[in-house]
């Protein structure tokens, strides 16, 4: 059986949104960049012009069961080279940052909506980005294979009774570091949700750049996202959506730790420092106070995204490990599946080219 109703344009979704994120939250499990905030928002900005659309299925009595969002696009075999193949993905992966990706599926729904997928697809090679192994892996259409796959620690948030921290050398330094940047005068503001606005997101944005004016390398957390941040402040409410640690001097912003709030998790997204406080231990201290403002508002999950990076495990954080699916159908999908392997051929020549170097 098909979708009760398929949409092709994020305009005809503002009635379904509500009901998109009821069913997220009810069936729980789901990271934020799965709710209809995260996925409009990307097709409204970043997604602009993408064909798109979204499926979904409806039970007895009306009650939504299911939706799946889906794009079809180009994928580039390579960053440098502007030749594309065509391909069907999630709507609201790729460009952005999009991690544990998936679908709100009840379980009565799964084999339905895969075969449907499967089906829906069938003209072109299939590559699913950064599925969450429990709310996209089970949806993954036969004949896929894994092709890439990305470390997301994430941090059970211990009782408040019980210090932030997996060694004791971090508590001791976390301690230290937060006793003298409040000593300094720096003080440390919670924004929630609805608290967001455009002009705090700009303060995010400077200093996001001024951490980064001092970093090797470049940060792809830059202007042209503003919009769908925008988007997601717009959809934001309690509970859900953007939301920040800023620390603060002389009523100055000095620091902040941005990230999303959604079904009991903070996902830390990015986050920025004035280089005068580069050698205070800011990313630290504000990670350390986001997960206890984070813990104060009824949080159980700090997710720090995907990266192993060695602090995150300091903290206590363990790998939850994202995919991305290959169905590699037709030539383009044999370009892709080359790709990915000699991807996976050079990587371990390139790391042990660093180590002799």
């Amino acid at each position: 059986m098909g979708p009760s109703a398929v949409y092709t344009h994020p305009d005809q979704l503002d009635g379904l949104a509500d009901e998109w994120r009821g069913l997220a939250r009810r069936l729980g499990g789901l990271s934020y960049f799965a709710t209809p905030d995260w996925v409009l928002g990307w097709w409204e900005t970043i997604g602009h012009g993408v064909a798109g659309e979204v499926a979904a299925w409806r039970g007895q009595g009306g009650r939504l069961e299911a939706v799946v969002a889906l794009a079809r696009t180009r994928q580039l075999l390579h960053p440098r080279l502007p030749v594309g193949v065509p391909v069907w993905t999630n709507l609201g992966s790729g460009a952005g940052g999009a991690d544990h990706c998936g679908w709100p599926v009840a379980a009565g729904r799964v084999g339905e909506v895969r075969g449907w997928l499967a089906e829906r697809t069938s003209d072109a090679a299939v590559m699913l980005s950064n599925l969450d192994p429990d709310s996209g892996r089970p949806l993954v259409p036969e004949g896929a294979k894994p092709v890439a796959a990305s470390r997301c620690p994430r941090l059970a948030i211990p009782d408040e009774e019980q210090p932030i921290g997996s060694s004791r050398n971090l508590r001791k330094q976390l301690r230290a570091y937060t006793r003298k940047a409040l000593d300094q005068g720096v003080s440390f503001r919670w924004v929630a949700p609805e608290q967001m606005t455009e002009e705090l997101l700009e303060m995010v944005f400077q200093l996001h750049e001024r951490r980064w004016s001092i970093a090797d390398g470049a940060s792809s957390f830059d202007r042209t996202r503003a919009a769908l941040h925008r988007r997601l402040i717009a959809r934001a409410g309690p509970g859900h959506g953007p939301a920040m640690m800023l620390a603060e001097r002389d009523g100055r912003a000095i620091g902040v730790n941005y990230g999303f709030l959604w079904a009991e998790e903070f996902a830390a997204f990015q986050s920025g420092w004035d280089p005068d406080w580069a050698g205070a231990h800011l990313g630290t201290v504000l990670d350390g106070e986001t997960i206890k403002a984070v813990r104060a508002a009824g949080g159980r999950t700090y997710d720090f995204l995907r990266g192993a990076e060695g602090y995150k495990y300091r903290f206590g954080a363990v790998d939850r490990v994202d995919e991305t699916w290959l169905l590699a159908r037709g030539g383009s999908g044999r370009l892709l599946d080359l790709r990915y392997r000699l991807k996976a051929r050079l990587e371990p020549e390139r790391a042990a080219s660093k180590e002799l170097a």
